[in-house]
């Protein structure tokens, strides 16, 4: 195996530039390899070079890594509401939802930025075949013709509904 100037073989740069796991070679976002930096306990200068991201980003990184997600409260208050309607809920009634049962205030904004980070992706229900073929089917029916194209007509036509 080739070294590189560092000292890490060539699979372990392969490693920082994309998801191990995956073949199509997704990359990893930097807060990923800043993790991958910590961990290995190597001189960060050299790994951040190899990770191909800036050392001052790793040490900005570095000095909140360790505070509490500042979106953990909200998550979990996101969280019930999104268990107790069994997956279903998105982002809108999930918003709605909090305002009326537990009266806290939060912009859609936020509730849609916390269910993505933390992956809460409502199910959508799937359509009623049946109910789609009969929409289907009532689109092209026919009616009875019985202004036969006399549009002005003195009297009302006879009803043949009776």
């Amino acid at each position: 195996m080739a070294r590189s100037q560092g000292g890490i073989s060539e699979s372990g740069e392969r490693f920082f530039n994309q998801t191990p796991e995956r073949k199509n070679g997704v990359k990893l976002k930097p807060r990923h390899k800043y993790q991958v930096i910590r961990s290995l306990g190597l001189p960060p200068a050299v790994l951040c070079e190899i990770a191909h991201v800036s050392r001052s980003g790793y040490y900005r990184w570095l000095q909140g890594a360790d505070e509490p997600d500042r979106d953990h409260e909200a998550y979990l208050l996101i969280k019930e509401l999104f268990d107790k309607g069994k997956t279903k809920h998105g982002y809108r009634t999930i918003t709605m939802k909090l305002g009326r049962e537990k009266k806290i205030l939060m912009n859609h904004k936020k509730v849609l930025r916390i269910m993505k980070k933390y992956r809460l992706v409502a199910t959508v229900r799937r359509k009623n075949p049946y109910k789609v073929i009969m929409k289907k089917t009532q689109e092209h029916r026919t009616c009875a013709n019985v202004l036969k194209r006399q549009f002005k007509q003195p009297v009302p036509p006879k009803s043949t509904l009776h």
